[in-house]
């Protein structure tokens, strides 16, 4: 029974890159299947979208492979990887990935729809900002951080017995 945990993970890890990977092929076959079906001409601007598009598959993916790596300590397994479900960068490149596949199916029925991928750099930097920059470039003052715990203290609820 040693290592059962390890084990576990490493058989959904497993599982679950399989499912990513099998998506991430029919996703792109479809795409490029369907336009092709179409007609669509694959001018400059749909091979550059194409290409970004796939770059950001790739990366999201990558990131999430790595993160499943098992770790083995002379033949034996000591990690089966990292929960994919769970952690802060593994969320967001699910995300990333579900996005990108939407796109590329909706891609193939109108080119129209590439403009949708602007929505990666804006949530990416919305997240940027509030979850690091705003902190850096403009740090509270101690007098703000006072009067917000002071607000905070005014505001709670008082239950009397």
């Amino acid at each position: 029974m040693a290592n059962k945990s390890a084990k576990n993970q490493l058989r959904k890890n497993k599982k679950h890159m399989k499912v990513l990977r099998l998506c991430l092929l029919g996703f792109n076959s479809w795409y490029l299947l369907f336009s092709y079906l179409r007609g669509l001409k694959f001018g400059f601007g749909s091979i550059l979208m194409y290409i970004i598009i796939a770059a950001l598959q790739v990366i999201p993916f990558m990131l999430l492979k790595n993160a499943a790596k098992p770790i083995y300590e002379d033949g034996n397994l000591i990690s089966g990887g990292k929960d994919l479900n769970a952690g802060f960068i593994n969320v967001y490149a699910h995300d990333i990935l579900y996005l990108m596949w939407i796109l590329l199916a909706l891609s193939a029925i109108s080119p129209k729809f590439f403009w949708f991928l602007l929505i990666v750099p804006g949530y990416v930097l919305k997240k940027a900002w509030t979850l690091f920059l705003k902190n850096y470039l403009f740090p509270p003052s101690p007098e703000d951080t006072v009067e917000e715990t002071q607000k905070k203290k005014k505001q709670k609820v008082r239950y009397v017995r």
